[in-house]
């Protein structure tokens, strides 16, 4: 191996690919077989590494080339778009506050007032329990959904009004 090495120092390089092809072959030649395998497995590799390395450079390459056209599309199109608004705009254009308020008086579509909408604000109820039960223990809570507790049920029996426990609304029987 050592032979090998000096004949190409002594050489001072290789001069062509032919005679590269035949040092590189008398060296591997020379290698154990297990380690000629691990060569070729190596150059292989090597070899898959370069063409996926240069796909995605040439493919990022195209990418960005298509992202550039793109974009001087776009601004051509909104360059051209703006020049054709410029160039029909009126040039003396009448009172704004015509234009934004009213259509002429030829236009087909003519604007109707607003209509103004008169909420009443009715005062807020509380939320009541309509009828009575049969079975007191299945009085629930509207807000909270919590059952009354015998308490609660035994306020309300008195007072026809009662606190909830557990959300703390005020809540009215109403006898029907």
């Amino acid at each position: 191996m050592s032979s090998i090495t000096h004949t190409v120092i002594v050489n001072g390089g290789f001069s062509s690919f032919l005679e590269t092809f035949i040092n590189f072959r008398g060296w591997l030649h020379a290698l154990p077989v297990l380690n000629q395998i691990l060569v070729f497995i190596g150059l292989i590799a090597l070899t898959v590494g370069i063409a996926v390395v240069l796909y995605y450079i040439i493919q990022g390459a195209f990418k960005l080339t298509f992202e550039v056209l793109k974009a001087i599309v776009h601004m051509i199109k909104g360059l051209l778009d703006a020049f054709y608004r410029h160039a029909t705009a009126p040039r003396h254009p009448r009172n704004p506050q015509h234009h934004r308020n009213s259509l002429p008086a030829s236009s087909p579509y003519l604007r109707k007032p607003a209509r103004r909408i008169n909420s009443h604000h009715l005062p807020k109820v509380p939320p009541t329990v309509s009828a009575a039960p049969k079975n007191n223990s299945s009085l629930h809570c509207p807000e909270c959904g919590e059952i009354f507790t015998p308490e609660m049920i035994q306020v309300m029996s008195k007072q026809h009004q009662v606190f909830c426990e557990f959300c703390g609304k005020n809540l009215e029987y109403i006898m029907s």
